[in-house]
């Protein structure tokens, strides 16, 4: 017997802005667990427990969103956990896998979503910041945390929407074209 009603079919097709976007976010922060019928949870810092309202309300979940503090650090933390083995299959099918860590891969989007599956991978993954490439020159930078074929895909992303963008190391892009060291 399930305790809290959803919408367990959500994620079987990518087909809206909404879809997208929370797909994105979960490959990104989602933890999935196959473990006694399968689990989604997702736990960000509490200033964004706006976000997890609004997958819960996506959902059409009657779960509740968790607060708590670590010991570790002494911040609050917002959780959403939905046991659904509906909803583990569906992402699994879009690469939100168990142990994604080392082998995730971007979906298969059409091309009028994928923006809105970066944003969410973004919102999740990323870091903005001011660099300085010469002297007082600076540029706003953006890294995403991922897999090589995440971070391939989104340079493709980038590349094919006119977005300049430099790939160094393994996982990192940045909008700064900078000089190679000699």
């Amino acid at each position: 017997m399930t305790k809290y009603s959803l919408n367990e079919r959500f994620f079987d097709e990518i087909d809206s802005e909404e879809v997208a976007f929370f797909t994105g976010l979960l490959l990104a922060d989602g933890h999935i667990s196959e473990s006694e019928g399968g689990s989604v949870s997702i736990e960000l810092q509490d200033r964004d427990v706006d976000v997890l309202e609004k997958l819960k309300g996506a959902l059409n979940y009657t779960g509740p969103v968790l607060r708590r503090q670590r010991k570790s650090d002494g911040r609050f933390y917002v959780k959403l956990c939905v046991n659904n083995g509906s909803l583990v299959r569906a992402l699994r099918v879009h690469g939100v896998v168990p142990r994604k860590t080392f082998i995730a891969s971007a979906p298969k989007i059409r091309l009028d979503l994928q923006r809105h599956f970066w944003r969410g991978m973004v919102d999740g993954d990323d870091s903005l910041f001011m660099s300085r490439i010469r002297g007082n020159q600076s540029v706003w930078c953006l890294k995403l945390a991922g897999t090589n074929g995440v971070c391939e895909s989104f340079g493709k992303f980038l590349a094919d929407n006119g977005m300049a963008h430099n790939r160094k190391g393994s996982c990192q892009l940045d909008g700064a074209k900078r000089r190679e060291k000699s």
